[in-house]
């Protein structure tokens, strides 16, 4: 199948995927994600790969390389360029939407349909989207503590992630 053929592509073997699905820019928070990552205990962090999937200024998508370039993770992220998200989806476990700013954020539902355990920042229609705990997790933007510990909850408990993406 194309899900198969893409974890393959991707080299992923048993890691817990993280994707983040829209613009590389300042205000969709890939520094944030990335920062709240590199807080994780070294056994969580260790077993991830993060999927960056979108297009994005030279400039951002540069100062995101060398956030990642100072950690010691990598080999842990994935840039692709935009395509159709549905086999991105397929393949993730947990899907981040870190924005300082964001509208309704379709890419947080579209996740949610294909079962994927949604953590979001509480910004534009966070609230008409997740009730937080029970069909996803919410963060205050910015605020990457509060995002490492919404990653932490999730990964340690995989029954919580799995209630929370099919709730």
């Amino acid at each position: 199948s194309q899900v198969v053929e893409l974890r393959k592509n991707l080299n992923l073997n048993k890691e817990v995927v993280i994707s983040l699905v829209g613009g590389i820019n300042f205000n969709k928070g890939h520094d944030i994600l990335i920062k709240s990552i590199i807080k994780l205990e070294p056994y969580l962090k260790y077993r991830l790969k993060i999927i960056f999937l979108g297009e994005g200024g030279d400039q951002y998508i540069s100062e995101v390389k060398e956030l990642i370039n100072q950690s010691d993770l990598t080999d842990r992220f994935i840039f692709l360029p935009f395509q159709n998200p549905k086999n991105i989806y397929h393949i993730s476990d947990i899907v981040v939407l870190p924005s300082r700013k964001e509208g309704y954020g379709l890419v947080i539902v579209e996740a949610m349909l294909m079962g994927c355990c949604a953590i979001r920042s509480k910004s534009g229609g966070a609230y008409d989207q997740i009730q937080n705990g029970v069909t996803g997790l919410l963060f205050e933007a910015e605020n990457i503590d509060q995002l490492a510990d919404s990653l932490t909850l999730v990964l340690k408990d995989k029954k919580k992630k799995k209630k929370i993406a099919t709730s």
